[in-house]
């Protein structure tokens, strides 16, 4: 994705079609310093979505402060369900602020016997939820990062509820 700390060609060019498309970018599973990197240049091109895809974990883990530079550039910080309450996660999205973070992928991890993923269904969701409640997220924070927040994150328009509710 870099070399010498220059994006190289290739990928400036995929980012200049992202601007002009109106694409997301998701920097996927790449070093922090490419992630950022491609997020500083992506922005200079006009991509407006930026995504920095399971920013804690694999090999893209990033630090607090570099989740707190990707927020300064308008970058989503996404988060994983599955290990979201594991480590000092709760931490770094209080951190960057939930008003950068979303959380995703609500699947079970794959039993040892190799069954597929499930989706982790009302009730899994729910018990998480109620989880991040007792870490102190607010109901309000909850719905940003569970609802508004990925909607916005990929361009989806927000819908407002009707009158009364």
């Amino acid at each position: 994705m870099s070399k010498n700390g220059q994006l190289v060609p290739e990928v400036k060019q995929a980012l200049s079609v992202m601007a002009r498309n109106n694409l997301t970018l998701a920097s996927g599973h790449v070093v922090p310093e490419d992630a950022l990197l491609a997020f500083r240049e992506a922005k200079a091109a006009g991509v407006q979505r930026l995504i920095a895809t399971h920013a804690a974990d694999l090999t893209g883990k990033m630090t607090l402060e570099q989740m707190k530079e990707a927020a300064t550039l308008g970058v989503w910080i996404e988060f994983d369900y599955r290990n979201t309450l594991e480590d000092n996660r709760t931490e770094l999205i209080r951190g960057v602020g939930p008003e950068h973070c979303f959380l995703s992928e609500f699947w079970t991890k794959n039993s040892a016997n190799g069954s597929p993923k499930e989706y982790a269904g009302a009730a899994g969701v729910g018990a998480f939820a109620a989880e991040m409640r007792k870490r102190g997220f607010t109901d309000g924070e909850l719905e940003m990062m569970f609802k508004n927040n990925p909607a916005r994150a990929i361009g989806l328009p927000m819908q407002t509820p009707p009158a009364g509710h």
